[in-house]
C-alpha cells in the first residue's frame, strides 16, 4: 500500500511538472512573438523612414536651413544701422512662409512613421521659430554687428539643425 501511495505521488509530481513546462513554454513563445513582432514593427518604421521620406524629402531638410540662413543675412546688410521695424516685419514674413513650407514639406510627412518623432522635430522647429523672432524684435539688441547676429541668429539654426538631425539619427538607430 506504501509503495503505491508513492508511486501515485510520483505519476502526480510528473503530472503536475509536465504541466508547469507546458505553461512555461507556452509563455515563452508569446514573450518572443511579441518581442519579435515589436522588433519587425519598428524595424519597418525605420526602412519606411530612411525609403520614403528621407531620401526624397532630405534635400528639402538642407534647402530649408540654407534659406533659412541666406534670408536672415539681410541682418548684415545694413551698413550699419540696422534694419528698420519693417524690414525686420518682412524678414519675420519671410521666415514664417520658409517654417511653413518646411512643416508642410518634411515635418508633416514624419507622422506617418512615428507621432514621437514628429512631436520631437516639431518642439525643435517651434522652438527655433520663437528664438528667432525674440532675438529679431529685441531692440537692445544690434543684429548688424556681427557677433550678436551669430550669437542670435546663425547659432540657434545650427544648433536646430544639429538637433533635428540627431533625433532623426537616434529614431534611426
Amino acid at each position: 500500500m506504501k509503495c503505491e501511495t508513492l508511486q501515485s505521488i510520483y505519476y502526480i509530481a510528473m503530472i503536475i511538472t509536465g504541466i508547469c513546462n507546458l505553461i512555461y513554454v507556452f509563455i515563452l513563445f508569446l514573450y518572443n512573438w511579441k518581442t519579435n513582432k515589436k522588433q519587425a514593427e519598428e524595424s519597418k518604421r525605420r526602412y519606411m523612414l530612411s525609403k520614403f521620406i528621407l531620401e526624397h524629402e532630405l534635400p528639402t531638410f538642407y534647402t530649408f536651413f540654407k534659406e533659412l540662413q541666406d534670408a536672415s543675412n539681410i541682418l548684415l546688410q545694413q551698413d550699419g544701422r540696422g534694419c528698420d521695424q519693417n524690414n525686420k516685419k518682412d524678414l519675420d514674413d519671410k521666415w514664417k512662409d520658409l517654417f511653413s513650407n518646411f512643416r508642410s514639406e518634411f515635418i508633416e510627412s514624419l507622422s506617418a512613421i512615428d507621432e514621437c518623432l514628429y512631436a520631437a522635430i516639431m518642439k525643435l522647429m517651434e522652438e527655433l521659430e520663437d528664438a528667432l523672432t525674440i532675438n529679431l524684435f529685441d531692440l537692445g539688441v544690434n543684429l548688424y554687428v556681427p557677433e550678436k547676429y551669430k550669437e542670435l541668429i546663425v547659432n540657434p539654426i545650427c544648433k536646430c539643425k544639429k538637433e533635428m538631425l540627431r533625433e532623426l539619427v537616434k529614431y534611426g538607430n
